[in-house]
């Protein structure tokens, strides 16, 4: 394999960018298939490769396996968007940041390999619904850590994106199991969660609500009582009922209420 062919360089001080990736040149020739599996070079003439670019293998719709090596510092916008086919990733200890885009739309993203614990931009890893849900988690709260809470944008996201249709449908309804690993690890507990709820119920999901309650983040009687009176105004009568139960036994509500089921 050539490599000064199959990749573009840029110069900068400290050592080079891979700039680009020349897809006609990533088929075999001799066998006529397509190489799958790549190690990225290190070095380019005898210089660290420190940064890989904007856009650099977005669309390389045949990359299954990717390893990027040590003294790769940062992972440029939207740098394998679009790698639909991508499924494991290595990432080096090296590595400081993955900014905005730079794995969005990999459905088929299985594993990724951190070996550092890199700054993140925002969609990362976007809202692709067969990701694992540890790796959605990873991308809503723009960190490795599964403790930290939600990105607000993401958050806002989220609901913004609730009845839009393919790609952009909800997450957090269409995985309960990332819902269920949020709400564990506390990403929920400082956010105004009235909104989300808001489209549980719409979407009549008991599910999530119980998941919900199950982690304590209907613990609040003010909160209990605003979902109460948005099922009672948009005529969710069995989840009304729900919402009284749920306070009568948090709270030792008796019955006597406003609102009419």
């Amino acid at each position: 394999m050539n490599i000064d062919k199959l990749f573009r360089f840029e110069k900068i001080e400290g050592g080079y960018i891979l700039t680009e990736f020349s897809q006609k040149d990533y088929f075999d020739d001799e066998k006529t298939k397509i190489i799958s599996e790549i190690t990225l070079p290190a070095n380019h003439r005898l210089r660290p490769v420190v940064e890989i670019g904007k856009d650099a293998f977005r669309s390389a719709w045949h990359l299954q396996k990717l390893t990027i090596p040590e003294g790769v510092r940062r992972i440029g916008e939207s740098a394998f968007q679009n790698c639909k086919n991508l499924r494991s990733v290595s990432l080096p200890s090296s590595l400081e940041e993955l900014c905005n885009w730079s794995f969005m739309f990999c459905a088929k993203l299985r594993e990724v390999e951190f070996n550092s614990e890199p700054n993140f931009g925002e969609f990362v890893f976007s809202n692709d619904f067969a990701l694992p849900a540890e790796l959605i988690l990873t991308g809503l709260v723009c960190s490795r850590d599964l403790t930290r809470p939600l990105n607000k944008l993401m958050l806002d996201n989220e609901i913004s994106l609730q009845n839009a249709p393919g790609a952009f449908r909800m997450t957090f309804c269409e995985r309960p199991d990332v819902f269920e690993l949020a709400a564990k690890n506390g990403c929920l507990a400082n956010a105004d969660t009235v909104s989300l709820f808001k489209i549980f119920i719409d979407k009549e999901r008991f599910d999530l609500l119980r998941i919900a309650e199950r982690y304590g983040l209907l613990d609040r009687a003010e909160l209990i009582d605003k979902l109460t009176a948005y099922c009672a105004d948009n005529n969710k009568t069995e989840l009304a009922a729900y919402f009284l139960e749920l306070k009568k036994r948090k709270f030792g509500f008796n019955g006597d209420d406003k609102f009419e089921l």
